[in-house]
Parts: C-alpha cells; sequence; structure tokens
C-alpha cells in the first residue's frame, strides 16, 4: 500500500498541487493501516502539541499545532500518541512563510499601494504610507533588503535620534502596515507609549488675533483665493483635504456633503461665508465644481496651500510655526468649545469617530490653566 499525504489544513490530498499554492503548508505521510486503524476509533483530528521538524535546509524549528484539522476524505481525531504513533515523516514545504526572507522591493512597494487604494484609504494617508516605507527602504542595506526583526527594531531605535515620538510611531504603523500584509505579523513592531499632554503648546497656538493678520496679509497681496480659503477652513472646521467638497453647489446649498475614510457627514456653511463664496465665484467665473481650484481646474493641492500659508508669516507678523492648514480647524475647534462647551457635538463637527480624538482640539495652554485654578481662590494667605 502507498503511503498517504495529507495537508494540514486544506481539504485536499495531492501534495503535487502544492508547490502552485504561494502559502506555506505542512503535510504529514502515513503508513494506510495506521490511518484505517485510526480511523475506525475516531472522527475527526486535531493536533494540540509541539513536534518538532525538520525543513529542506535541515534547520530544526519547532512548531506549535494548535486545532489544525487533518482531512483525507473524512475527518479523523488523534491523540497526541496516536499522532505520535501514526506519522512516519513530516515535511515542509519550501514556501514556509516563517522561514522564509521576504526582501523588500520596488514591486513590493507598489503592490502594497495599489492594496491600500483598494482599502479606500485616503490619497494623504497613502502618501505618508509610502514615504514612511520607503524611509525604511533605503535605511536597508543596499545590497540586502532582507525584513528582519533585528533590522526593523534597529531601524525604530534609529529613529529616536532624529524624530519626536509622535512622529515615530505614526511612522511606525505604516511600517507595521506593510507587515501585516505581508503575513509577517510576527515582526511587527511596538508603538512607544506617549502620555498624552494635559495642555496645548502655546508656541503653536494660533490666536484669532494672528489669524486675522494672516487674512489681511493674503487681502493686501491680492490672493483672494487664499483669503477665502482660510476663511472657509477656519469657518467650517473641514481638513484641509476636505476642501474639494466646497463646491459651487455646495455653496448654493449652504451646506456641502464631505467624504472621508469611509465616512459621510454635512458640513454647514456659516451664512457670512456663503455669501463671501457666492461673491467670489461670481468674480472668478466659477460656475460648477470645486471653489478652491488651479489654473488647470483642479483642486488645489495640501502642498501647495501650505506654502502660500507660510509665505504670509513674515509680514503678518506670526511665527511660522503656528501657521499651518491644521491648526485653522484647531482654531475652530476650541473656539467652538470655548462657546458652547460641548465636547459630543464638537466631534460630531469635526467628523470624529471617537470623543478622545476630539479631546486634543480642546486642551488649554498652560497659562490659561494657571488663570482658572487662580479664579477658584482656594488658597488662604497667611496673616500674621
Amino acid at each position: 500500500m502507498k503511503d498517504i499525504r495529507i495537508c494540514l489544513g486544506l481539504n485536499r490530498t495531492d501534495s503535487s498541487k502544492f508547490t502552485k499554492i504561494n502559502k506555506a503548508y505542512l503535510y504529514l505521510i502515513f503508513k494506510y493501516e495506521t490511518l484505517l486503524e485510526i480511523s475506525k476509533k475516531y472522527n475527526g483530528v486535531i493536533i494540540r502539541y509541539i513536534v518538532y521538524l525538520y525543513c529542506y535546509m535541515h534547520v530544526k524549528i519547532k512548531l506549535l499545532l494548535k486545532s489544525y484539522f487533518i482531512h483525507y476524505k473524512f475527518p479523523i481525531i488523534a491523540s497526541e500518541s496516536d499522532i505520535t504513533k501514526c506519522y512516519d515523516k513530516i515535511k515542509i514545504s519550501k514556501e514556509l512563510d516563517r522561514m522564509k526572507k521576504t526582501v523588500l522591493n520596488m514591486n513590493i512597494m507598489g503592490k502594497f499601494k495599489v492594496y491600500l487604494y483598494g482599502e479606500e484609504r485616503s490619497k494623504a494617508t497613502i502618501e505618508k504610507y509610502m514615504r514612511d516605507i520607503m524611509h525604511f527602504y533605503e535605511y536597508l542595506p543596499e545590497n540586502d533588503k532582507a525584513i528582519t526583526k533585528e533590522r526593523l527594531v534597529d531601524y525604530k531605535n534609529s529613529l529616536s535620534e532624529e524624530y519626536k515620538v509622535s512622529s515615530i510611531n505614526s511612522m511606525l504603523v505604516a511600517l507595521n502596515g506593510l507587515l501585516d500584509y505581508l503575513k509577517l505579523g510576527n515582526l511587527k513592531l511596538k508603538l512607544h507609549k506617549v502620555q498624552r499632554s494635559a495642555f496645548y503648546e502655546e508656541e503653536r497656538e494660533l490666536t484669532k488675533v494672528e489669524y486675522k493678520r494672516l487674512l489681511d496679509t493674503a487681502l493686501k497681496r491680492n490672493d483672494k483665493r487664499l483669503y477665502m480659503l482660510l476663511q472657509t477652513i477656519c469657518g467650517t472646521g473641514i481638513r484641509v483635504s476636505e476642501h474639494k467638497y466646497i463646491t459651487v453647489e455646495a455653496v448654493k446649498e449652504g451646506k456641502a456633503v464631505v467624504r472621508n475614510k469611509g465616512k459621510t457627514r454635512i458640513v454647514f456653511l456659516p451664512k457670512k461665508l456663503k455669501r463671501l463664496l457666492k461673491d467670489y465665484c461670481k468674480q472668478e467665473n466659477i460656475s460648477a465644481g470645486a471653489v478652491f481650484i488651479t489654473k488647470n481646474g483642479r483642486p488645489m493641492d495640501r502642498s501647495n496651500i501650505w506654502q502660500a500659508m507660510k509665505k504670509l508669516c513674515q509680514d503678518a507678523r506670526v511665527d511660522d510655526k503656528k501657521v499651518f492648514p491644521h491648526n485653522l480647524r484647531h482654531l475652530f475647534a476650541l473656539t467652538f468649545y470655548r462657546l458652547q462647551k460641548d465636547v459630543v457635538r464638537l466631534a460630531d463637527l469635526l467628523g470624529h469617530a471617537s470623543i478622545e480624538t476630539t479631546r486634543i482640539y480642546t486642551m488649554i495652554t498652560g497659562k490659561e490653566c494657571q488663570k482658572s485654578l487662580s479664579k477658584m481662590d482656594l488658597v488662604i494667605p497667611l496673616t500674621i
């Protein structure tokens, strides 16, 4: 009688097909008589113990098999002792993932990019992921781009010399996403634990006065498009990537339907802003589609907006550390919260799924906290 080959986890017994499948498979070779004897005794197979295996390269490895089913026409169950008796030989295919080194290359990165589009990630997220992965690629030795745990840990440590913890974590998230895609979850890196600050950094907080100076400077430079864009972001709290949803049609209705990160929300335009945008569209002969467009008719790019804002800093007498699109959204959130004290409603306006995210936008500065503590008047001066 011939030996019978049985694949773990697959409903097929033809081991010749294994090499055509780009995954790791393990199969056992049973003596026919032994298999027949066990099959009469049990009605399924569950292996729950550790076996030592040898791969083709004669490297000894330890493999824990948990709840793997062996199928051969009908399920069978064997105890540890029965399994020990019944297998004569165990082989591992050359494609065994944990034994095979994955080499990072442009082809893999290109496929990962396509995968991210398939996952409906935003354009900005995909660009960020690809930049971070390219950074790791360039870190790897020129002649050996193999991904190993040791190299990943060394890379993580090297980032500490150049980046803040928050930036490092965002880079690691991108890298872990790639590892998940490559089925290398066992190599994923742990993020740095960060205790959230209780206060917002004063040197980064854009005040209303500074915001108005930026608007005045944009007008003096006759940059009406930038002037209106700043007012739109700050007046609605939208993300800079969402300005493309501010269309002529949305202006007429007084509200925009914004789609981002797989979610849809309604963004209302304040009456003053609606009126200003109508006048702007008339002046610029924009009759349909996105309001803030380039000469080619395409929505403005985030990098162009960022650069245009930076050019206002010197004349507006505003520290350039405070001037970037997202800080306008922060000013909107902070102003709304100070007026309404309604973090739940604010989360809806900002398009946040979690209030914990919204809390970042409601943080006060250290000076404001000190003022609040002083107003409590709980410290009684010593009288002699």
